[in-house]
């Protein structure tokens, strides 16, 4: 069973375990931690990497700061990394989380009320839009900067192994089922998954309709899926980031998928053609052989905005051109 992004304590001391001590030295704000670390520090593109970006104390705890902040979310927390052409992209993370920190920290044994927060992100894949993440040559180095209110912090080194079109078996990872005290290394891991990319306001060479641009607060389809695969779990990701998602079978390879953000979330217009910065939603699923982006059909789309007006109503038909379909760890 997967735990949705919302680890457990033991979750979290397990990742934190990986985060040298000096790392977690008390009372650091968002994106001043001395020596932050990266869990894995060697990934593919469209991968999935952990960093711990803040550590903060309650009242009691001796080096406790009247001034620390608990505010950090994926609002107001980004990572930042060059591209091929040296330009910094900012990217917001699929998750911000806290917990306890791990015994093996330098506060794990002795602070009590102490936290650690880190941020969950999915690597860009070489067809980001409006950026290059198309390298001429793996392995390279590119430092993952930590970003706090618009303010740049601390950072650490990320080797990029290759492009994702050399690893269809590779690409998010999740949080499973911890009751079994996982190490990190089994408890972090790969699911297969179907991400959907939106289509942007603009027209593109492609045969796609657009989602248009407002604020959306709701979206509802069907999802057909072949038989190879089961469970289907959906979790927001990039600037659906906040929402939730439910998925409920209604038949045999068939499910409903509803997705709500009472805030409100936008897919922006990111290339003429797409919308967003990436896939908006991951639908991972159990597998039990191969299977491709092809073997999947969305229908009856019926999206809104926060106040619940229509932006599309598309039941009664076939959506699956509002989408590109990606899949990942389908081998």
């Amino acid at each position: 069973m997967a735990v949705r992004l919302r680890p457990s304590r033991l979750a979290l001391a397990l990742l934190l375990l990986a985060v040298p001590k000096s790392a977690c030295m008390p009372g650091n704000e968002p994106g001043e931690l001395a020596e932050p670390s990266l869990w894995p520090d060697r990934a593919y593109l469209g991968e999935t990497i952990a960093m711990p970006i803040t550590t903060n104390n309650l009242p009691g705890f001796p080096f406790f700061e009247p001034l620390e902040q608990h505010d950090a979310t994926t609002s107001n927390v980004q990572l930042r990394i060059k591209d091929a052409d040296g330009i910094d992209v900012d990217f917001t993370p699929r998750a911000v989380l806290t917990g306890a920190p791990g015994a093996a920290t330098e506060v794990g044994p002795t602070g009590g009320g102490a936290t650690v927060t880190f941020a969950l992100l999915d690597l860009p894949e070489t067809t980001y839009p409006s950026a290059n993440f198309d390298f001429s040559s793996y392995p390279v180095d590119r430092q993952v900067t930590i970003i706090y209110d618009g303010v740049a912090g601390a950072a650490a080194t990320l080797s990029i192994l290759g492009p994702e079109t050399d690893t269809r078996a590779k690409g998010p990872k999740f949080f499973q089922d911890f009751a079994t005290g996982l190490p990190l290394d089994q408890a972090l891991t790969p699911r297969p998954v179907l991400r959907l990319r939106a289509h942007g306001p603009t027209s593109c060479s492609s045969p796609k309709l657009p989602l248009p641009s407002g604020t959306i607060g709701g979206m509802e389809f069907e999802i057909e899926y072949p038989s190879v695969v089961s469970n289907p779990d959906p979790i927001p990701t990039a600037e659906a980031g906040r929402a939730t998602a439910t998925a409920t079978v209604i038949a045999t390879g068939r499910a409903r998928v509803l997705l709500l953000d009472p805030d409100g979330f936008q897919l922006p217009d990111a290339t003429g053609c797409s919308s967003g910065t990436g896939p908006f939603l991951d639908i991972a699923f159990t597998k039990s052989d191969e299977f491709a982006a092809g073997d999947f059909t969305i229908r009856n789309l019926y999206v809104t905005d926060v106040d619940g007006v229509p932006i599309v109503d598309d039941r009664g038909s076939g959506s699956t051109e509002y989408f590109d379909l990606i899949v990942r760890n389908n081998l």
